[in-house]
C-alpha cells in the first residue's frame, strides 16, 4: 500500500514539473514573438495630445456629426468635386520641444541671408543611348533654418532635380540628417534626350530642408543650361561644376484674384461655397506655369472645422473651376453662431518646387461684406472678387 502511494506521489510530482516546464516554454515563445528585435518601433507622436477646442466654440463632434458626405455638383471638366472632409486637430499645430525642454526657433525662409551656399554636380552624356547621367555630389555652407539653443545642427537637407522645360524627369536624393555640408554622391540617369535636343534643356536644382511637422523649406535653387556643355556630346566626357544657390524669386504681395460665390440656405442649414475662377496667378520665372488648385476651410471662432478641395488645373495662370461645395452647420445654430463663421482659401501649386507649394491665400472673415450680405439674404448667391495675398 505504501509503495503504491509513493508511486502515485512521484507520478504527480513528475506531471507537475512537466506542466510547469510547458507553461514556461509557452511564455518564453510569446515574449520572443513580441520582442523579436532589440529595436522597438517608436511612435514619436503617440504620447502627444491635440489642443482642445477654443473657449466659446461648440464641440467639434457636433460639426463632425452634421457633416454627412455631400457630393458637389458637376464641375467645369465634367467631374464632381471631392466630398467634404471634417477636420481633426493636426499634429503640425502642436509645439514640439527638444529633450532639454527648450523649443528651437525656426527661421523664416525669407529671413535667410542672400548667400545660400553651393551645390556641386557632375554630368556625362552617352549619345549612342541618349542617356544623360546626373550626379549630385555635395552641397556646402547651406543656411541653417532652425536655431538650436545648444548649437546642434538640426538641418536635414535633400536635393530635387528636374529636367526643364518639359518637367517630365524628376529626381530626389535621400535626406541627410543634421548637416549644412551634406555629401550625397547619388547618380541619376535620364533617357530619351537626343543629342541635337540637349541644348534646349536645362537642369533645375533645388535644395530643401526636410521638416517632419510642417512644409519643407526651400534653402536655395540653381538652374544650369545644358547648352553650355558641348563637350558632353562631342567627347563623352564627365563634366563637374559647382553652382551658387540663390533664394527663390519673390513675386508681389498680391498673387492674382479669385471669384467666390456664397449663399446661406436656412432650410438645409448649410452654406453653399462656389469657387468660380482665378485670374492672374504669378508665373514662376524658372518653373513656368503652375498646376493650381484650392483648399477651402470653414472655421468657427477661428478654428478650422471642415474643408473641401478642388480639382487640379494643368499649366495655367487663369484656371476656371466652377466647383460648388456645401458646408453643413450643426443643428440648432443661431444667428450669433453664423457671426463666428469665416472661410480660408489656400491656392496651391500641385507641381511646385515643393509638393503642393503655396501660392497665396484668401480670407473671408465673419465681418466681411460678402458674408454679412449672405446672412442677411438667405438663399441668395452673392459673388465677389477677392485678392489672393502672400501666405503669412
Amino acid at each position: 500500500m505504501l509503495q503504491t502511494q509513493l508511486l502515485f506521489a512521484g507520478g504527480a510530482f513528475v506531471a507537475f514539473i512537466a506542466l510547469a516546464a510547458f507553461l514556461i516554454s509557452r511564455r518564453r515563445q510569446k515574449l520572443s514573438r513580441e520582442f523579436s528585435s532589440p529595436l522597438i518601433a517608436q511612435h514619436p507622436l503617440g504620447g502627444l495630445k491635440a489642443r482642445g477646442v477654443k473657449a466659446g466654440a461648440p464641440p467639434a463632434s457636433a460639426f463632425r456629426k452634421s457633416l454627412t458626405p455631400i457630393q458637389s455638383p458637376v464641375g467645369s471638366d465634367g467631374t464632381t468635386s471631392p466630398q467634404c472632409v471634417p477636420l481633426t486637430p493636426s499634429y503640425s499645430s502642436i509645439n514640439i520641444t527638444n529633450v532639454e525642454g527648450v523649443q528651437p526657433s525656426r527661421i523664416n525662409s525669407g529671413e535667410l541671408s542672400p548667400d545660400r551656399g553651393t551645390i556641386t554636380i557632375s554630368l556625362q552624356y552617352d549619345p549612342s543611348s541618349a542617356a544623360l547621367q546626373i550626379a549630385i555630389i555635395k552641397c556646402d555652407s547651406l543656411p541653417e533654418v532652425v536655431a538650436s539653443p545648444n548649437g546642434t545642427c538640426l538641418l536635414d537637407p535633400y536635393v530635387k532635380v528636374r529636367v526643364m522645360p518639359e518637367n517630365q524627369h524628376k529626381m530626389k536624393t535621400r535626406v541627410l540628417k543634421g548637416t549644412t555640408n551634406p555629401y550625397f554622391d547619388e547618380i541619376f540617369t535620364v533617357y530619351g534626350i537626343a543629342a541635337n535636343k540637349l541644348k534646349e534643356h536645362s537642369l533645375h536644382l533645388a535644395v530643401l530642408g526636410f521638416d517632419r511637422f510642417s512644409r519643407d523649406t526651400i534653402l536655395g535653387e540653381a538652374v544650369y543650361p545644358l547648352g553650355v556643355t558641348d563637350d558632353l556630346v562631342n567627347n563623352n566626357e564627365k563634366r563637374g561644376v559647382t553652382l551658387p544657390l540663390r533664394a527663390r524669386d519673390e513675386v508681389s504681395e498680391t498673387r492674382g484674384e479669385a471669384l467666390i460665390s456664397l449663399a446661406y440656405n436656412r432650410q438645409s442649414n448649410s452654406i453653399n461655397f462656389a469657387l468660380l475662377k482665378i485670374k492672374d496667378l504669378p508665373r514662376d520665372s524658372t518653373m513656368g506655369l503652375a498646376d493650381p488648385y484650392a483648399k477651402i476651410y470653414m472655421s468657427y471662432n477661428g478654428q478650422r472645422m471642415a474643408r473641401h478641395k478642388t480639382h487640379v488645373k494643368k499649366k495655367t495662370t487663369d484656371p476656371t473651376f466652377n466647383e460648388s461645395f456645401s458646408f453643413e452647420l450643426p443643428a440648432g445654430h443661431t444667428t450669433h453662431d453664423l457671426d463666428k463663421i469665416s472661410f480660408e482659401i489656400l491656392v496651391l501649386n500641385k507641381d511646385g518646387v515643393t509638393r503642393n507649394e503655396l501660392i497665396g491665400q484668401v480670407h473671408i472673415e465673419a465681418g466681411a461684406e460678402q458674408w454679412v450680405s449672405c446672412r442677411a439674404q438667405p438663399g441668395k448667391q452673392v459673388a465677389e472678387w477677392h485678392r489672393i495675398m502672400k501666405f503669412n
